[in-house]
């Protein structure tokens, strides 16, 4: 029994020695608050980046571009069903370029040329025929003394995803060619040139050309300047003179002379 009494009392006093629960503190604010806002139902606007100039925020081609990197072609409008070409837009620093791409219709790469000239229209079935000899086609309306647009379009032309980047051709007629050849001498993935009446070309944008593939086309009344940058080539070079009178290089890609034209392309990478 005076163990019982012992453990109840050694009980008591531990109880006693138990700190007591400290209360907890209710929060309370000390200012007026604000009445809570009237409840609204949002309504997000319905719009078309491309439309707005919003390339880039919700395409994942664009979006997914190192920064300064070229944006591809962006299509104006919708391409209607069996249209030979597509009309785009490029970006370039100074502005917007308008043109037509043409697309073979397999995913598979191909070579890609970037078709120059003050006029895209004049180039008539051209384009439509590079592509059906394999090429895909970027036709611009190039009228710019920029000298980093040329550099821009060929790298919008790469991001096409049917062109193989290893094998890309310009072709440009009248002014452009001289700005067309001055682009290549200084961008190595300009593989081969065509040159369509060619306008204010020096011998010594050959000499920066050189030796990729160039081909010259005149007509046949009017070869002084073409044959003026013979002796400028080293390398493989075809000289084509057109009989008969023409309004305009373009003209120079039709007919037959075109085909001669395409059969060279196809060359520059099958030699």
């Amino acid at each position: 029994m005076p163990v019982v009494l012992l453990l109840l009392s050694l009980f008591v006093l531990a109880a006693c020695d138990s700190p007591l629960p400290m209360p907890t503190p209710t929060r309370a604010l000390s200012a007026p608050t604000l009445a809570p806002s009237p409840e609204v139902l949002p309504i997000l606007p319905a719009f078309d980046p491309a439309q707005r100039g919003g390339l880039g925020q919700s395409d994942p081609t664009a979006a997914a571009l190192p920064a300064g990197a070229e944006l591809p072609p962006l299509p104006v409008g919708t391409r209607a069903l069996g249209a030979a070409f597509q009309a785009v837009q490029v970006t370039i620093a100074s502005g917007i370029l308008e043109g037509d791409l043409y697309t073979p219709s397999s995913d598979l790469r191909v070579p890609g040329v970037l078709l120059l000239a003050a006029d895209r229209a004049a180039w008539l079935d051209f384009p439509l025929r590079l592509r059906d000899a394999g090429f895909t086609v970027l036709s611009i309306a190039y009228n710019t003394d920029d000298p980093s647009a040329f550099a821009s379009l060929i790298q919008t032309l790469i991001r096409v995803g049917t062109v193989d980047p290893t094998r890309i051709a310009v072709a440009a007629a009248d002014s452009a060619a001289a700005l067309a050849l001055n682009g290549c001498g200084a961008d190595a993935l300009c593989d081969a040139a065509a040159l369509l009446h060619p306008q204010g070309v020096t011998p010594d944008a050959v000499l920066r050309f050189n030796p990729r593939p160039l081909l010259i086309a005149a007509p046949a009344g009017d070869s002084a300047a073409a044959e003026a940058l013979r002796p400028a080539v080293a390398g493989d070079a075809f000289f084509l003179y057109v009989p008969g009178s023409f309004a305009g290089g373009q003209a120079l890609a039709l007919g037959a002379p075109g085909a001669q034209m395409i059969e060279w392309l196809l060359g520059c990478w099958t030699q």
